[in-house]
This record gives C-alpha cells, sequence and structure tokens, in this order.
C-alpha cells in the first residue's frame, strides 16, 4: 500500500482539506515499496585490516512523494459521501506554492490517517499531470531526519506541595533514552529534586525564588535559563544531572518540593503506515 492514504493533511497548521486538496492513489503499481523502520550509516574506524570499531550510527533521512489533486466532497442519494475530482486552475497553482513549496525550513506534515505522527518535511519539487481530463501534481518531500516524531506528551501542570510521584509512559521506537524539558514554577521553598526511580538518577535545582519560572531544555544544547533574570547564571544551583527518562517504559518520577511543574517531550518514532 502507498505510504500515505487517500486522505487530508496538514502542512505548517493548514488543512488542505479547507482548500479542497487531498492525498490521491492516481497509478498503483501491482507492487509498492514502502519505507519502514530506519536507514542506518554505521560510522567505524578500521583498525588496520583485523577488526572495525563502531564509531557511531547516522540515522538517514527520508524522501517520500505524494499526489494531490483537488475534489469536491458530495453527499449521495443514499447520504455517503463521495469526492469528485475538479480541475486545478492557475489560482490552484499559486496557492500550492505558496502554501508547500515557499517555506525554506522544516514544518509540520500530520497526516489525516495518523493524527498523532508529526512528520518535519520541505517541499523540494513539485510536477504537474494529468489523467484524462483532470490533472493533478506530484510532491516530492524531504523529511528533517530519519524518524517521525509524537505529538508532545504530559504536557500538562502538576502541583507539587511536597512530594509526588508522577507516572511519565514515553513510547519511542528510536531512542533509548529521552531528555525531556522542564518548566518549573516555584511555590515556596528554595530547592526542587526530580527523581528518575527506574533509573535511580536525581536532578537537583537550589537557590530557587519564590514565584519565578525555571524552564530546562534538556535535548540538543542542554541550558536551564530563569524566565524572570535570563542572565542570572544557574550553572550555580544544578547538579549538573539532567533528567533522563528511559524510552520504551514506564518511568516514575518522584518530585519534591513546592512547585509547579510540567514535564513534556516528543517521542521519535521509526518510520511505519
Amino acid at each position: 500500500m502507498p505510504q500515505f492514504k487517500e486522505m487530508g493533511f496538514t502542512f505548517n497548521n493548514e488543512d488542505s482539506r479547507d482548500k479542497g486538496y487531498y492525498i490521491v492513489h492516481v497509478e498503483l503499481p501491482d507492487k509498492t515499496e514502502n519505507e519502514m523502520g530506519l536507514k542506518k550509516s554505521i560510522q567505524e574506524v578500521d583498525n588496520e585490516g583485523i577488526t572495525k570499531t563502531l564509531t557511531g550510527v547516522k540515522y538517514d533521512e527520508f524522501t517520500f512523494t505524494i499526489d494531490v489533486m483537488k475534489l469536491e466532497q458530495r453527499k449521495s442519494e443514499t447520504d455517503t459521501i463521495i469526492y469528485k475530482p475538479l480541475v486545478m486552475e492557475e489560482s490552484d497553482f499559486i496557492e500550492l506554492n505558496r502554501w508547500l513549496m515557499k517555506p525554506t525550513d522544516y514544518k509540520q506534515f500530520i497526516s489525516e490517517q495518523n493524527s498523532g505522527v508529526i512528520y518535519y518535511v520541505m517541499f523540494t519539487e513539485m510536477k504537474e499531470k494529468t489523467i484524462g481530463r483532470y490533472n493533478y501534481v506530484t510532491l516530492t518531500m524531504r523529511l528533517n531526519g530519519g524518524f517521525a516524531y509524537s505529538t508532545t506528551q504530559y504536557d500538562m501542570v502538576h502541583k507539587v506541595r511536597g512530594t509526588e510521584t508522577i507516572p511519565i509512559e514515553t513510547g519511542s521506537t528510536v531512542d533509548e533514552f529521552i531528555y525531556p524539558d522542564i518548566e518549573i514554577t516555584m511555590a515556596g521553598g528554595t530547592e526542587v529534586r526530580i527523581r528518575n526511580d527506574n533509573l535511580n538518577e536525581e536532578m537537583v535545582l537550589t537557590g530557587l525564588i519564590d514565584g519565578y519560572t525555571y524552564i530546562c531544555y534538556n535535548e540538543g544544547i542542554k541550558h536551564i535559563k530563569c524566565v524572570e533574570n535570563e542572565k542570572e547564571n544557574m550553572r550555580k544551583k544544578f547538579n549538573k544531572v539532567w533528567l533522563r527518562l528511559d524510552g520504551y517504559a514506564y518511568n516514575m518520577i518522584t518530585v519534591t518540593g513546592n512547585c509547579d511543574i510540567k514535564i513534556y517531550f516528543q517521542n521519535r518514532l521509526a518510520i511505519q503506515h
């Protein structure tokens, strides 16, 4: 089956269905290959021709193509939803160029078939094709990496007054560990401890100010900032242990202190239908 089903999609927070554009399958060969899982490049060093030492793994980017046609939604005599093809005109190509081809960085692409999976893509090519008296476009898009993402997980506030254990379920099919972002607003006291009981690791922040908000950016270039005073040096108030989550598990996170805390992340996902 094709990579994406015949449905609508969202790109850069604009819904194709609002514009009348849908993914279609115009030409289906007898056998269709789909990209699945991960594409890995293994990086090794040759040790004088005897053995090789693994130095790393790179996830290669995926490229997908989709066919998009303009369709009109109607109801049949039996109230069944049917779609009638429409001819794409000059105004449609202007809109597709503005919406899909103009961006020069990666934007969110979400297929209607699975709204919980986010691809960060850039469209790189568009071709007009015809079938009978109707036309459609074939679009090529490149992912920003070798995987997709879940929607943001656990984007909620826990009001901790003393000690509370928060269960966090992760579901990454790519990463062994996930490094979540954390937002803390102090509600008394000067210290917060965040412990992953599964991994026996504890992140400690001290010297905090009541009412102030602190954000821990935990993936990529890790750093902590105080929202009310971004020039404050947080390194002196941090034990240098970053919170991490087991990538595919129930993580029991114990928070000690008086604060409102939000822990959030995205699972990185191997490619699937």
